[in-house]
């Protein structure tokens, strides 16, 4: 059974097309250009290569219509398809419908005396173009098969021909579903190593949170992009932790920040906002989802949640374990770039640690809470 299931889904599980949706759709998106753009080239080669040969024919009509096809498929591609990249799927049966039509028309239609090698090489190709599940090739190969079978069986009379023709197809379709499978799950174990290794590049290996890297390459673009309540920044320190490390051990310590983090996760995922570690015992969120009003009250619900973990702290004013935040909205202060943002919250972060800690500071009014 589970050779099966690789066979027709994969050698990865069936929830990895779904989580990552995006990457294979611009994976897709890339090789589709490619794909259009060398088809337009090659069929405005063989449109002028006919004219010179046989002036006006069939054959050069026949290609004059496909350049234009591909032209047009391609300027839809690089025009609403690059903003709906969903269509990527759709955009390669189109892809191949053609393709398959213009190789099965030369190789029956036009010439039914000549075998349809052009055909068969583009079957066995076609599953290197785009990556979905094995079972996506499989069915293409099967029903291309089938139609090119029924064109030849239409407009061929020569026994010999069909034969062969039929023959020759069922060889190339079992090729091509052995090859498409394979290639299939190539690329996806590809893809997969290399999503693998950009998360664990962008992960913070302690915390499990995204690192000080994934936050400096995302900020900006989602400071860009800050909706009309602006953008909240709130800067995290967690209280008296170099005390914490010299009594306890700096075993201790990872394990303190393991669960500060754990706790920032849960409550990232339910506010639908962004931690990641800064650096050291210092942690930063991103709240594009909230408004200037709300944020005072994620602020102090951090500080809570922090402190009711109750991770013992002797050197510590409350006993335990506590941190300080500073937090700052882009559209009230009126920052210029994420750099002055960053700068801000800091400020304010300094502001709640100077007024006692385990404290909330906003920097555009320099209140403090508890």
């Amino acid at each position: 059974m589970n050779r099966i299931r690789e066979v027709l889904f994969g050698s990865v599980d069936r929830n990895f097309y779904v989580r990552n949706k995006i990457q294979l759709q611009e994976r897709n998106y890339g090789m589709l250009i490619t794909a259009f753009s060398f088809s337009t080239c090659m069929c405005a080669f063989l449109y002028l290569m006919t004219m010179v040969v046989n002036l006006i024919s069939n054959l050069t009509m026949f290609y004059g219509f496909f350049v234009l096809w591909f032209c047009m498929l391609t300027i839809i591609l690089l025009t609403y398809v690059k903003k709906h990249k969903e269509w990527c799927r759709v955009m390669f049966f189109v892809y191949v419908a053609s393709i398959l039509y213009l190789c099965a028309w030369i190789g029956t239609v036009n010439s039914y005396d000549m075998y349809a090698v052009t055909f068969f090489v583009f079957l066995i190709f076609v599953p290197s173009l785009y990556v979905d599940m094995p079972l996506c090739s499989i069915v293409i190969t099967i029903v291309s098969s089938f139609i090119f079978c029924l064109m030849v069986l239409i407009n061929k009379s020569d026994p010999r021909l069909i034969q062969n023709d039929l023959l020759n197809a069922l060889c190339v379709s079992i090729v091509s579903i052995g090859y498409g499978v394979y290639t299939t799950n190539v690329n996806l174990e590809n893809i997969h190593a290399a999503i693998i290794l950009k998360e664990q590049s962008t992960i913070d290996e302690l915390t499990l949170l995204p690192n000080r890297r994934w936050f400096n390459k995302n900020i900006s673009s989602i400071y860009e992009q800050s909706n009309v309540h602006g953008l909240n920044l709130y800067m995290l320190d967690v209280d008296f932790f170099k005390d914490y490390n010299d009594t306890y051990g700096h075993l201790m310590g990872d394990d303190c920040l393991a669960k500060i983090s754990s706790e920032l996760s849960k409550i990232s995922t339910s506010l639908n906002i962004f931690a990641s570690r800064y650096g050291g015992e210092e942690f930063i969120i991103i709240d594009d989802k909230h408004s200037y009003e709300e944020s005072s009250s994620i602020a102090n619900k951090i500080v809570d949640r922090i402190s009711q973990l109750k991770i013992p702290h002797i050197k510590s004013d409350s006993g335990v374990v506590t941190i300080s935040v500073g937090y700052v909205n882009s559209k009230i202060s009126k920052t210029e770039n994420y750099i002055q943002l960053i700068n801000y919250a800091d400020e304010a972060l300094y502001c709640a640690k100077k007024a006692g800690r385990n404290k909330s500071c906003n920097y555009e009014t320099k209140e403090t809470k508890m």
